[in-house]
């Protein structure tokens, strides 16, 4: 029994012996994280949980840890502890998160967030503080040092005649100015800015501010201002450039504005008379003037136009002949009670010409823009009901079609398809052309009862716009097994 107490209490001796070589106390202060714990000892971080199994949890002020002690470290856990700093408090600025810091400072998030245990899972904010490891700081010159390394390394050796400044410059902050605008506006990284600025260490800049700029960021200033030059040079040729379009324009704009004046110093004041069958459409076309202005210049022809009224008409490309005649017509009325036997040769002058003018109005009238324009304006049409009696957009009959398309441009034309029949000149079938009136007979009995307009021939066929009873307005052919052998007619209107 005495035997066996004493192999007892030469166990507990030697454990507790074995237990004061191999570990020692430590107690939480406030604001330590575990690895700054581990760190301090110089320990893995998962050897001191292996004896602390709460610790995992969360670290409570004034607890005792037990750290394993690594005896062929002591001269480095002594070195450290005497070079150990305190630790840091970092202002959170612009765009900033925890990765970012942790690469800042060289640590994992994790350490970030066992050194502020309020911060959670709750994003970064402006202006917030944040506690930084006090064994980040070291990790973080390394970091300098080791882009000065790498900078230096693929920065070539400057000549004799690298015109490279080695002085540093002071500069004030300005206003809403952050480390990282200036370093980008000098083309150097934060951590160079940090490093010629120590003083600075994490806070945030403040306006009036003294801060150095390295000397290798002077070159990049200048480069900065070759730029800008060359930006400026692009600039005054592109100037340049629209100073001589504007000149151009300019030019072009007094050029036709002369042209204008020309234009108007050449116009004529004319009078003509209406003929029969003439529209305000026609004779506006003839002296280059619109309808509008036609009427402005005789408001009597407003809702029609008499035959034999006579026009007077300021125009600026009326034909010669034209001119002659409006002379001829006002020495005419001037001396008309002069000399009879002068008037009836002048007159006799003025109906010849009348004939002329006709012809030259017809020609005039079938200008191709004139005519594209007409079947443009029937075909607008297209796909409309057919309606008995119908002359509008609700329904159209046959004749009503035509109608509405020709009275479109100031051409009246009588309401039915017979009475159609006997307007204008009959032409061949052969000869027919674009803007003609065809007509049918389709009843079976000997009188035409359908019409429609030409709007194109082609090797003898005949396609002609119409309103159908069975289809509303749609566009046909003279060589449909229907309409084949029931043309009878074609006019010729214009």
């Amino acid at each position: 029994m005495r035997y066996q107490l004493i192999l007892v209490l030469v166990f507990l001796n030697s454990v507790l012996a074995f237990s004061q070589e191999n570990f020692t106390k430590h107690t939480v202060s406030k604001g330590e994280t575990i690895s700054e714990i581990a760190e301090k000892y110089d320990v893995k971080v998962t050897d001191i949980y292996k004896l602390n199994h709460n610790a995992k949890n969360l670290l409570k002020l004034h607890s005792v840890l037990l750290i394993p002690v690594a005896h062929s470290k002591n001269t480095k856990i002594v070195s450290r502890t005497k070079t150990n700093k305190s630790e840091r408090t970092h202002e959170v600025l612009a765009k900033e998160t925890l990765y970012g810091l942790s690469r800042q400072y060289g640590i994992t998030v994790d350490e970030l967030n066992q050194a502020n245990p309020n911060l959670g899972s709750n994003s970064l904010t402006i202006g917030q503080k944040i506690k930084i490891p006090a064994h980040a700081l070291p990790s973080t010159e390394i970091a300098v040092v080791s882009q000065s390394k790498k900078e230096s390394a693929v920065v070539p050796q400057a000549t004799e005649n690298t015109n490279q400044s080695t002085e540093e410059n002071t500069r004030e902050v300005l206003p809403h100015e952050t480390k990282y605008s200036i370093a980008k506006q000098y083309g150097i990284t934060i951590q160079e800015f940090n490093k010629a600025n120590p003083k600075i260490g994490v806070k945030s800049l403040k306006v009036g501010q003294k801060i150095i700029i390295p000397a290798n960021a002077i070159l990049t200033t200048e480069k900065a201002v070759v730029s800008e030059t060359i930006v400026e040079k692009a600039k005054e040729e592109i100037a340049v450039v629209h100073q001589s379009k504007k000149e151009k324009l300019k030019a072009e704009l007094v050029e036709k504005n002369q042209s204008t004046i020309a234009a108007n110093a050449m116009a004529q004041d004319i009078i003509r008379e209406v003929l029969p069958k003439e529209t305000k459409y026609g004779i506006a076309k003839q002296y280059g003037i619109s309808v509008q202005e036609l009427e402005k210049q005789n408001p009597e022809i407003t809702k029609k136009l008499p035959v034999g009224f006579k026009l007077n008409i300021h125009a600026f490309n009326a034909p010669e002949k034209e001119v002659a005649i409006a002379k001829v017509e006002v020495n005419n009325n001037n001396n008309n009670n002069n000399n009879n036997n002068n008037s009836v040769v002048e007159n006799n002058t003025i109906e010849t010409t009348k004939a002329e003018i006709k012809t030259f109005v017809n020609m005039a009238s079938r200008n191709t823009d004139f005519l594209d324009q007409l079947i443009n304006k029937a075909a607008e049409n297209i796909g409309t009901r057919y309606q008995t009696g119908g002359t509008s957009k609700s329904g159209f009959d046959c004749s009503g079609l035509m109608c509405n398309t020709f009275g479109a441009f100031d051409i009246k034309l009588p309401r039915s398809s017979i009475e159609q029949s006997g307007f204008g000149t009959k032409v061949e079938a052969e000869e027919a052309k674009k803007g003609d009136l065809i007509f049918f007979k389709t009843n079976g009995r000997n009188q035409i009862n359908h019409v429609g307009m030409v709007v194109e021939v082609c090797e003898g066929e005949i396609k002609f716009i119409h309103a159908s009873v069975g289809n509303g307005v749609i566009i046909s052919s003279t060589r449909e097994n229907y309409y084949k052998r029931k043309v009878v007619q074609v006019n010729r209107v214009l």
